[in-house]
């Protein structure tokens, strides 16, 4: 047992004074840096160009139609009060599980 601890002792010290750190070369580095900034600023003048095209269509669009509120035909159902079936469940342990 003592014999391999030391083994792998031995093949632990090994590796790590073998050990090379390899460094990416600085200019691929400044490249990857440099392909990010121009996706970054296409992504930015695309979503500008849409965010105008939106806005310009929101203006138009809300002269065409007026907002009307939602109305409910009954009441909400609240998920403590009995369920609207007649089972005697309270609704969230009822109808209102899958919810």
């Amino acid at each position: 047992f003592q014999d391999m601890l030391d083994r792998i002792d031995t093949h632990t010290t090994r590796a790590l004074f073998n050990l090379e750190v390899v460094v990416k070369d600085e200019q691929e580095e400044i490249e990857r840096i440099e392909r990010l900034e121009r996706q970054r600023a296409r992504r930015q003048a695309a979503g500008m160009a849409f965010t105008g095209a939106m806005s310009t269509a929101g203006v138009a669009g809300e002269d065409a139609r007026k907002h009307t509120p939602f109305v409910r035909d009954q009441p909400k159902v609240k998920p403590n009060e009995a369920c609207f079936c007649g089972s005697g469940k309270k609704y969230k342990k009822c109808h209102g599980a899958g919810i």
